[in-house]
Order: structure tokens, then C-alpha cells, then sequence
């Protein structure tokens, strides 16, 4: 049964508050269909503001959940990729989604195309809608009939920040046990908010940064989030991961975006790796955090690594494109200058419904193919793929060579001159 529409998610913004708040409007209207019966001045008073007001104190003054890693995990959490489909390492497909978890018509349709990939692996990149709350996970993910898709070979999440307005408590105790790896050796668990997938020629590396994306009342005014990588992840890759000591191809996967021409940078943990990798080494990386579709050219900040960033956090929430003002359709376009420097290359701002005066566009996620020494990245909405993008690794010196093709029946938001940069 589906608890929520598109509509319940219009002009939301990253504020415990508020976010709070939708969860108990959300719980008023699952009572409401499923026909239990209210008393309106009880109901207003006990979901609306107590338990508003209950929740919301809850998370900005209660403890966050410890950080957990691996030391005392049954594995090391780099695990060997695996198709227990096609029994081979080398060939391997994987579906992700990020900013999916809405329990909405829309990310179920999206759950259902991922389900229909048959992939290896399935793997949400975070924010569970609207604070990551037990029955929200269990909506989303773990009640029978959930329409997240699990993977033959199993299904991994990260957190984003909305996981961390309930202090993450659910999120490692009630999401993390359903996350699995089956290997050659039988099946593990993801026991930490982080992981690594690998095999001869690939590693794919899924890194928290929504842990240290949401500060404490006050204080977070003064010392804003920045979304860094925990010291115990960092240890992490430096000691189990081995980063440095290979050159195989990266792919990074994060809830939040190391650049943007819409909204904040989150530098850290590009920086991270660079400290580990070096300045030279090309990486892709995927984000969502951000509710659209776009495509970044290879973007290096000042002291962060060279990456081709591509942002899919259009999974389940309602992609805003922009508003009807006076009869006129409005889009919400990037300013050029700032498009150019953190060379963006197109985006999608495609128009698909409106709904109370907001364009909204469509939602989608990834499908991502191992081969060996390739991959192969196809990036899809409900009904076609929009780009596609080709790589291959140089082990010898983890040089990555790649080309794209965009969809010419699709219409997406071309930044002039750029098109060259997807890949280059």
C-alpha cells in the first residue's frame, strides 16, 4: 500500500523542523485511510504537536548513533564481486538509485524498472524520506512487498542526511541487518554505513557522508556540517582498502555532491582521497543529494581529486524543475558562469507533470555493467535511457579512457561547448 504522494514532498527543505514535521502529518494520514478513527482536536494536539514536538527534541538534543566500521565486524567490508547468476567475477551489473525512499507511485515504478535489470547488485546512495524513521524503512525497504529491489548478489544502502534527523539510531539498527553480499564463501552482511565492491580491474567504493552532514542545534550555525569522512573510514581505506597500493578503476559512490552548479559544494571527501590517491588519478563519481539528473565533465577542486561527476538523486522524490508564475512556466536553470567553471554538461529539466504550480520532472536511476577491464554506465528515467557512457581501465598505469552517447529523442539541457567534457 502506498502511504505517500508526490505532493507530500513539494517544497521540502533541509530542516529537521519541518522534515519533523511532514513524518507526523504522514502517520496522520496513513490512520486517516486506513480508517481508524480520530477525535480532530486529540489527533492535532498528539500527532501533529506533541509528537512533532517530541521527535524533533529528540533528535537535536539526543546522542547520534556511534559510527560504526569493521574492526570488530565479521568481515573487513571489501568484499569480491560476484554474479551468483552468471557464477563469473568479472561480469558484473549493478542498479543504483539515491534519494529513492518516498514509498510514492513514482519510486515504485522506479523500484520496478530496477527489479526488472535483474542486476547483481542494487544499491541506494541515501536519504530515506522524511527522517529515516523505523516505519519508513520498513515502507521502503524491509516490509514484504517493498518495492526496493534486492540484487541476486545482494543489496547495500548509504545514509544521507535525512537518515541522521532521527540520529541514524534506524538506520544502522533496523536497515543495515536486511544488507547483505553473498561471495563465493556464502552470504555477509553490510555491518557499517560503508563498503567496497571489487575485482580485478574495479573497485567500487560506497563512502558515509551523511553522518557528519547534520550538526546540533546552535552549533551548527557556527561550525557548519561538511559532510567529511569519518577517521574511522578514512583508516579504513588506507589499511583494508589498500587504495593507494593498486590502479584499478574507481568508482565512488556518496550521498552528497563534491560539486554542483545548483547548490553547495561538499569538498571534503574528494579531499580525503586525494591525501590517499594523489591529484593525478581520474575517478567517477556518482552523488544524489540534489533532486535532478546532471552530468559534470572531469572537475578537480583545489586540493580534491580529478572526478566525472554525475548527479542521480532523481529516484523517488519529485525532480522540481521549476514553477507556473502568471500562466508562465519558470525553469530553475544554473547560472552560466558557475555551470562552466564546475563544468557541467547537461542536466535534465524536462518537464513531466505539474502538480500545485511546480513543473516536475521525471525520476531515474543507473545501471552500471562490468566487464572485465570495461564498463559500461547507462543512465535511465520511466520510460528510455537518456546518456550512456563507456569506460575502460588501464591497470598498468589506472589511466581510464572513455565516450559517451546521449539519447538525440531525449531533450536534455545542453551547457554549450561542453558535451566533449562527459568524458574527457
Amino acid at each position: 500500500m502506498l502511504r505517500r504522494k508526490s505532493s507530500d514532498y513539494l517544497n521540502l527543505f533541509r530542516s529537521e523542523a519541518q522534515n519533523h514535521s511532514r513524518t507526523q502529518q504522514s502517520i496522520l494520514k496513513t490512520e486517516i485511510a486506513e480508517g481508524i478513527k480520530q477525535n480532530n482536536i486529540k489527533t492535532f494536539l498528539t500527532t501533529n504537536v506533541i509528537g512533532w514536538l517530541y521527535h524533533y527534541i529528540k533528535s537535536r538534543f539526543g546522542g547520534k548513533h556511534p559510527f560504526l566500521d569493521y574492526s570488530t565486524a565479521v568481515t573487513n567490508g571489501v568484499f569480491d564481486m560476484y554474479s551468483t547468476t552468471a557464477g563469473d567475477n568479472d561480469k558484473i551489473k549493478m542498479v543504483i538509485a539515491s534519494d529513492w525512499a518516498t514509498d510514492t507511485a513514482e519510486s515504485t515504478i522506479i523500484g520496478g524498472l530496477m527489479k526488472n535489470e535483474n542486476g547483481d547488485y542494487s544499491i541506494h546512495l541515501g536519504d530515506i524520506y522524511f527522517v529515516g524513521a523505523p516505519p519508513e524503512i520498513q515502507d521502503n525497504f524491509t516490509a514484504q512487498g517493498a518495492s526496493w529491489p534486492r540484487g541476486n548478489s545482494g543489496t547495500l544502502a548509504l545514509p544521507g542526511n535525512h537518515e541522521f534527523y532521527s540520529n541514524g539510531n534506524p538506520y544502522f539498527e533496523k536497515l543495515l541487518p536486511e544488507m547483505f553480499v553473498k561471495t563465493k564463501n556464502g552470504t555477509a552482511g553490510q555491518e557499517a554505513s560503508f563498503f567496497c565492491l571489487q575485482n580485478d580491474y574495479w573497485m567500487v567504493l560506497g563512502l558515509d557522508t551523511g553522518y557528519h552532514s547534520v550538526g546540533k542545534i546552535i552549533i551548527e550555525f557556527i561550525f557548519k556540517p561538511d559532510a567529511h569522512l569519518d577517521d574511522k573510514l578514512i583508516d579504513w581505506l588506507k589499511k583494508e582498502v589498500r587504495l593507494a597500493d593498486n590502479k584499478k578503476g574507481l568508482v565512488i559512490l556518496t550521498h552528497h555532491q563534491y560539486c554542483s552548479a545548483f547548490e553547495a559544494q561538499f569538498v571534503k571527501a574528494a579531499e580525503t582521497l586525494q591525501s590517499i590517491i594523489g591529484s593525478e588519478r581520474e575517478v567517477i563519481w556518482l552523488w544524489g543529494h540534489e533532486h535532478r539528473f546532471a552530468v559534470y565533465g572531469k572537475y578537480q577542486s583545489e586540493k580534491g581529486v580529478k572526478a566525472f561527476g554525475r548527479c542521480i538523486g532523481h529516484g523517488g522524490m519529485p525532480s522540481e524543475v521549476g514553477k507556473i508564475k502568471g500562466g508562465n512556466e519558470c525553469y530553475k536553470d544554473p547560472d552560466l558562469g558557475k555551470a562552466k567553471n564546475y563544468h557541467l554538461v547537461f542536466f535534465d529539466r524536462r518537464k513531466k507533470t505539474v502538480i500545485a504550480n511546480t513543473i516536475v520532472g521525471h525520476n531515474g536511476f543507473a545501471v552500471l555493467n562490468f566487464d572485465a577491464n570495461k564498463l559500461s554506465i547507462e543512465y535511465k528515467d520511466e520510460s528510455t535511457w537518456l546518456f550512456k557512457e563507456d569506460w575502460e581501465i588501464d591497470l598498468p598505469t589506472g589511466k581510464l579512457f572513455g565516450q559517451a552517447l546521449n539519447n538525440p529523442a531525449v531533450s536534455l539541457q545542453l551547457i554549450p561547448g561542453s558535451y566533449d567534457d562527459a568524458v574527457k
